[in-house]
């Protein structure tokens, strides 16, 4: 008898966003000031937000379970990594995310894009972007109620 996996992908995927959705509420650690660093790409453990500087305004995270926050002089933020949390405490005008259950929270974003291999993602901004989705389960929207 052959067993389909979609369900128990599903399943996972959705414990995972379950998880990262709870641990970053209760991080509250979040700080929204700019800051300014000298390496363009994150270089961080996933015990602290470290800030993340943008060469030519993008952002580049590429390090799987980071935890950053975005400088002021970035406009653009690039994700190639699973399981990252990024905080920008600014207005961006584009996110494009290739990798897994990444987590981003931004004050204002123009367009947002999921590259085919994309599964889990969540960018929580309240604004209303452009949204190209060609991965599985990304969600784009504001945060829940209460957090």
């Amino acid at each position: 008898m052959k067993h389909s996996t979609v369900p128990t992908r599903a399943a996972a995927v959705a414990v995972g966003l379950a998880l990262l959705t709870t641990l970053s509420a209760c991080s509250g650690g979040d700080d929204p000031r700019p800051t300014t660093s000298p390496s363009a790409s994150a270089s961080s453990s996933a015990s602290s937000s470290k800030p993340v500087s943008c060469k030519d305004g993008t952002a580049v995270v590429d390090q799987d379970g980071a935890t950053v926050r975005l400088d002021g002089s970035c406009t653009s933020l690039e994700i190639h990594a699973s399981n990252t949390q990024v905080t920008a405490g600014r207005d961006l005008e584009r996110i494009a995310v290739s990798g897994d259950l990444n987590y981003v929270r931004a004050a204002k974003v123009d367009t947002v894009s999921f590259d085919a291999e994309s599964e889990g993602n969540r960018i929580v901004t309240p604004s209303s972007p452009e949204t190209d989705d060609q991965g599985r389960t990304n969600i784009v929207g504001p945060a829940p109620e209460g957090h």
